[in-house]
C-alpha cells in the first residue's frame, strides 16, 4: 500500500544522518532493520527506509528478505513520503503479530533496480528471550505396578540453557545441578507402587515455567499359577495368583472359559463362561462343563486403579463320563 504524507522533521533530520546502505542508482537506504530482542507471543515490528531521486520509474517496491530469502507472505506495509523537491523516502515496515521461534534470524531489506543489480539494506536481527517453553511434556499413562518407566520434558529458551527440575505429587525429585535436570529431559523410574502425577519445572535466567501434569496410573500385575486344583467329568476348579498392584488391593478377578480347539479358532470371542469373582480367595469353580472335553480358561485381575492384562489361555480337559472325581495337578 502507497500514501503521500507530509514528513515528520524529526524523520527528515533522521534520514540525513544515517549512512547510506549499498547505494545503487540514486537509490539508497538511510534506514535499516534494527536488532530486535522480544518475548515469544509478542508483536514485533521492524522498518526499513529507502531514499531515492525524482525520476519516470516511480518509487520501487521492497522486498523483505529472512535470511537471504524472500517473505513473501509476510505483514508488510509500504508508505511513500516526499523528501524536497527532486526525492522521495519510501518507508517499509514488517509487523509480526506473535513472533515465534521460526521468526527468529536475520532480516534485510531489498529492491530489485531497473538493472540486473539488487540493492540490499543492512542486516537487522530478531531474538527471543523470555520464560522456557514446553514442546514435550508429561502426558497420562499407565503402568503395571514396579516395572519400570520412562518419562520425558523438552523445554527451550532462548535464553538458554534450560534445566529441569522433576515433580512427584508436587514434591522435587532432582537438583539443578543433576545431569537429568539439562532440557531434553528423560526420567527413569525403576517401578511404582501408587498411582502418581508427574510434572516438570523448567528454568533459564528470565525464570520458571511449569509444564502440565500427566498422570501415571499403576494397574495390577497380571495374574500368574493359573491351574486347575480338581478336575471332574463337569467341572475345573481353578486357582490362580493376583499379580502385585502396587498398594492398591485385589478385589475382583475375571474367569473367562471357552471350548479348546477348532471353535477357539473359528469363534475365538466366544465364551461359555465370563465370572467376576470377589477375592480372596483366588479360586474358583467352573461348573457344568462337558465330560471329557478340553477348554481353555483365562484371569485378569482388578484394584481400584484399573484392569490388569489376561494371562495366556491355558488349556485343561476335564475327565470321561461316568468315572470318580479325579485331582489334577498342572
Amino acid at each position: 500500500m502507497k500514501m503521500k504524507l507530509n514528513v515528520p522533521l524529526v524523520f527528515l533530520l533522521l534520514a540525513l544522518e544515517l549512512p547510506a546502505a549499498h547505494g545503487v542508482s540514486g537509490l539508497h537506504f538511510v534506514q535499516s532493520p534494527g536488532n530486535v530482542t522480544s518475548s515469544l507471543g509478542k508483536p514485533v515490528d521492524v522498518q526499513c527506509v529507502l531514499q531515492g531521486d525524482g525520476g519516470d520509474e516511480g518509487p520501487p517496491d521492497i522486498v523483505w528478505l529472512q535470511d537471504d530469502k524472500p517473505l513473501e507472505f509476510a505483514d508488510t506495509n509500504q508508505v511513500q513520503l516526499p523528501y524536497s523537491d527532486d526525492s522521495w523516502l519510501v518507508i517499509s515496515t514488517l509487523r509480526i503479530e506473535e513472533v515465534q521461534l521460526s521468526d527468529m534470524g536475520s532480516y534485510r531489506c531489498a529492491v530489485d533496480m531497473w538493472t540486473e543489480e539488487t540493492l540490499l539494506s543492512f542486516e537487522g536481527h530478531i531474538q527471543l528471550e523470555g520464560l522456557p517453553h514446553f514442546s514435550v511434556e508429561p502426558g497420562p499413562m499407565s503402568v503395571v505396578a514396579n516395572e519400570g518407566l520412562s518419562l520425558h520434558c523438552v523445554a527451550h529458551g532462548p535464553p538458554e540453557p534450560v534445566k529441569v527440575i522433576w515433580l512427584q505429587d508436587g514434591a522435587p525429585l532432582n537438583s539443578l545441578t543433576d545431569p537429568v535436570a539439562l532440557s531434553p529431559s528423560t526420567f527413569n523410574i525403576t517401578g511404582l507402587n501408587r498411582t502418581s502425577s508427574f510434572s516438570c519445572e523448567a528454568h533459564n535466567r528470565k525464570g520458571v515455567a511449569t509444564s502440565s501434569s500427566g498422570l501415571v496410573t499403576v494397574l495390577p500385575a497380571q495374574p500368574k499359577d493359573v491351574k486347575a486344583v480338581e478336575v471332574t467329568n463337569s467341572s475345573i476348579h481353578l486357582s490362580w495368583v493376583p499379580g502385585f498392584a502396587g498398594i492398591y488391593p485385589i478385589t475382583v478377578c475375571t474367569v473367562q472359559v471357552r471350548p479348546s480347539g477348532e471353535d477357539s479358532v473359528l469363534n475365538p470371542d466366544h465364551m461359555i463362561h465370563n465370572q467376576n469373582v470377589n477375592v480372596p480367595p483366588a479360586a474358583h469353580l467352573i461348573p457344568d462343563l462337558e465330560p471329557f472335553s478340553q477348554y481353555e480358561v483365562r484371569v485378569a485381575c482388578r484394584s481400584s486403579e484399573g484392569i490388569s492384562d489376561w494371562t495366556p489361555w491355558e488349556s485343561i480337559s476335564t475327565s470321561e463320563g461316568g468315572k470318580n472325581p479325579s485331582i489334577h495337578y498342572l
